[in-house]
């Protein structure tokens, strides 16, 4: 299957990252996202899963100054779906494996990578 990317301005239920130095609740997976350090207080933050480990799937939310942030993956033999929802008046930079990185406006989107 090959790269593939969809969005919605829809902000629906998904999985959020963290972009807090806090503890959560629950331990981070991999492939939780973290700010970029060029993009402080939440404006930006990175989405970069790392699928491994015999996990098939992951998610996590995070309530951020403008609205919740999610992220979810899950793995699907060799393709990764990832479907992010990024807060108003932020971006997010999107890196999936074997693909480009791109830059994503608010909104909720899926993507599609081969692995």
């Amino acid at each position: 299957m090959g790269p593939s990317a969809s969005s919605s301005s829809a902000n629906g239920p998904a999985a959020a990252w963290s972009s807090s130095s806090r503890p959560t609740a629950t331990a981070p997976s991999p492939g939780s996202p973290r700010p970029p350090p060029a993009a402080p207080g939440h404006r930006r933050p990175l989405v970069r899963p790392r699928p491994g480990g015999g996990l098939t799937h992951a998610r996590a939310r995070h309530d951020t100054p403008y609205e919740p942030a999610a992220v979810s993956w899950s793995r699907d033999g060799e393709t990764l779906t990832v479907t992010a929802t990024v807060p108003l008046d932020t971006t997010a930079l999107v890196a999936l494996p074997n693909l480009a990185e791109r830059e994503v406006a608010a909104g909720t989107h899926t993507f599609g990578a081969p692995l």
